[in-house]
């Protein structure tokens, strides 16, 4: 499935059925006016999705070559700045001397590198799906990209590839028809095998025996859980429901401070929002410290009210379709797969933080817009070009 549409529908379906599922103190019950958004924005995508179902599918490119020069780079880039720092974090972290933390790099080089690394992992991916000859070599680039990512302990950006390469995957085996009902039965088991994986290993990272749950238990002020379902998947529960926890908490206090700057800066990448944009710092309130993140939606609520959340979706709804209807008419079916793939992930990860703004999500995101920038750029250049040469022309005659 290569459906960004579908993929919002899901993912915020799933999210507030399970908020809606009162479990812990910081199920508070939704606000209606977001509860009314969130319906009405997955309705408009479901039919979106429904209408622009045959477009979005997996095309395979034959006899496309690519070279590992970007990975050299990028294994420089990393090179320099791990000496730069002068540790490696994910070496610092398992040897105790550092704790973890966003490592942030080298100003400017940094922003370069993540965005790079995202690109080429994904498009390395890509390729090694649509050719059987050179799959070892892409897919050991891809690899090779990852590891570097793997030693900044950059989480966010790994989950964000294994997520899009998952998606990938799955429409890829779609396309082929080879995806059947026990094949789909196999990918949930995986799934909640992960789900399964990541409570036991957050026990253990906070000292307690795999199958021991008292401190999320605890943290989550849980009062009731279904007794059939192991107390380790409280750790995946608290993890889809607490960044909506917190929008709705904003939503109920009327937390908004009204900065159209602040608002815009959220519609580019951070790192050039920081610049264009003067803002004043922005608070979002809350409901526990140890619970940081609030949605992709809290921020331009705190800017705007409920009329920046309806113009952040429209946004990338416009953002989107301006976007595929440039593939369509140039049947880029190589870029069009790589950037639904994409989409499909920034959608996805919205329910955790603003996608289209952070460095590791969206910068990828920003170079398939240059590159179709550049092309119209182009386009009327020639087109200008040909009007000049046939004006002289007639003058000539004339």
């Amino acid at each position: 499935m290569l459906n960004p549409f579908y993929y919002y529908s899901l993912t915020w379906g799933a999210v507030i059925l399970l908020y809606q599922i009162p479990m812990t103190k910081y199920n508070q019950g939704l606000d209606i006016g977001l509860l009314f958004f969130f319906l009405s924005t997955i309705l408009c995508s479901l039919l979106m999705g429904i209408k622009y179902r045959n477009i979005f599918r997996f095309k395979e490119v034959q006899n496309e070559n690519l070279t590992l020069f970007p990975v050299l780079l990028i294994a420089i880039g990393y090179t320099i700045e791990f000496v730069n720092a002068g540790f490696i974090p994910f070496v610092a972290f398992c040897t105790g001397t550092a704790e973890y933390g966003d490592f942030t790099g080298m100003k400017g080089l940094h922003v370069l590198i993540t965005g790079a690394g995202t690109y080429y992992a994904i498009k390395y991916y890509y390729f090694a799906l649509c050719t059987l000859k050179k799959r070892r070599k892409y897919l050991t680039a891809f690899a090779l990209i990852l590891s570097f990512i793997l030693l900044t302990f950059t989480r966010s950006q790994l989950i964000f590839i294994a997520a899009i390469a998952a998606i990938l995957t799955l429409s890829y085996v779609e396309s082929k028809k080879k995806l059947t009902f026990k094949g789909k039965v196999y990918l949930i088991v995986f799934a909640v095998f992960l789900l399964y994986m990541n409570g036991g290993l957050g026990n253990l990272r906070q000292g307690f025996s795999w199958n021991d749950s008292s401190y999320i238990t605890g943290m989550g002020k849980f009062y009731w859980w279904p007794p059939i379902i192991p107390d380790v998947f409280k750790w995946a529960y608290l993890y889809i429901i607490t960044p909506i926890a917190n929008l709705n908490y904003n939503v109920q206090i009327s937390n908004i401070s009204g900065n159209l700057s602040g608002f815009l800066a959220e519609l580019v990448p951070e790192s050039l929002g920081n610049r264009i944009f003067s803002m004043s710092q922005i608070k979002t309130e809350l409901l526990a410290s140890y619970f940081t993140v609030s949605t992709g939606w809290s921020k331009v609520y705190i800017n705007c009210g409920m009329l920046g959340v309806y113009a952040l979706y429209s946004f990338t709804v416009l953002l989107f379709l301006v976007c595929i209807n440039h593939y369509c008419r140039k049947n880029d079916k190589k870029n069009m797969t790589q950037f639904l793939a994409l989409y499909s992930g920034l959608y996805i990860f919205m329910f955790f933080t603003n996608t289209f703004v952070s460095i590791s999500f969206s910068l990828v995101l920003w170079i398939y817009l240059f590159k179709i920038f550049l092309s119209h750029w182009k386009k009327v250049r020639i087109v200008k070009k040909k009007a000049l040469y046939f004006s002289r022309v007639r003058g000539c005659r004339g």
